[in-house]
């Protein structure tokens, strides 16, 4: 797996602990997805999310189309940095993760880019015990299971997108999952599953997997 200890490493060094600081109510938003530099799968996940409607039920971030959470205008500039404390409110305010990893196999530039490849974003949502959907590399969840992390199938999601080898009809499956979940779960439905016993123990069991390692 591709930088697979650079990113744990960087993760750990430059988030804080925040697993255990969320707010205990219901929160406003379904999901956060936070994309800074443009990749064709992100600018198909901007274009699904916005024709339907889906921008205001997530807290979302395409920095190259002018939307950002931090006032961040152009990521060309941008780097990895310790995050300031407003910017965990975003975690606060939604209940799972759309992750666009960096890669995904689509549209490769390289060779390499086909590898599996694991990134702060993947890590990120772990460390802070956080459920998501992953737009990555095919049968990205299998390797993570094989390293001995767990994921959401049949809790929340249908995991079953991982299993499509076709790059562009795997991304919009994950887009359709996030959709069928904003369509027909309420915010306190959602609530109550993120909050549930069996969810618990999926992220403390993962949370507990990512420090082992780093």
């Amino acid at each position: 797996v591709a930088f697979k200890d650079f990113w744990l490493k960087q993760t750990i060094k430059m988030h804080t602990d925040y697993s255990e600081n969320y707010g205990k109510g219901v929160k406003p938003k379904y999901f956060c997805s936070l994309n800074g530099a443009c990749r064709e799968h992100r600018e198909m996940t901007y274009d699904y999310l916005h024709r339907h409607n889906m921008l205001d039920k997530g807290v979302c971030s395409f920095v190259w189309k002018g939307i950002s959470v931090d006032g961040l205008e152009d990521s060309a500039g941008y780097k990895h940095t310790v995050q300031p404390d407003d910017f965990y409110k975003i975690f606060d305010d939604t209940y799972y993760e759309l992750i666009t990893e960096t890669n995904t196999g689509f549209l490769c530039p390289h060779d390499w880019f086909e590898d599996m490849f694991f990134t702060e974003k993947l890590w990120r949502s772990i460390y802070y015990k956080r459920p998501f959907l992953l737009i990555g590399n095919y049968q990205a969840l299998k390797h993570l299971k094989e390293m001995g992390f767990e994921t959401f199938d049949g809790l929340l999601f249908d995991e079953s997108y991982d299993n499509e080898s076709n790059h562009e009809i795997r991304i919009n499956r994950v887009l359709q999952e996030n959709k069928r979940i904003v369509d027909n779960y309420s915010l306190q439905q959602l609530y109550d599953i993120v909050n549930s016993h069996e969810m618990a123990r999926i992220l403390d069991n993962n949370y507990n997997k990512i420090n082992r390692i780093t």
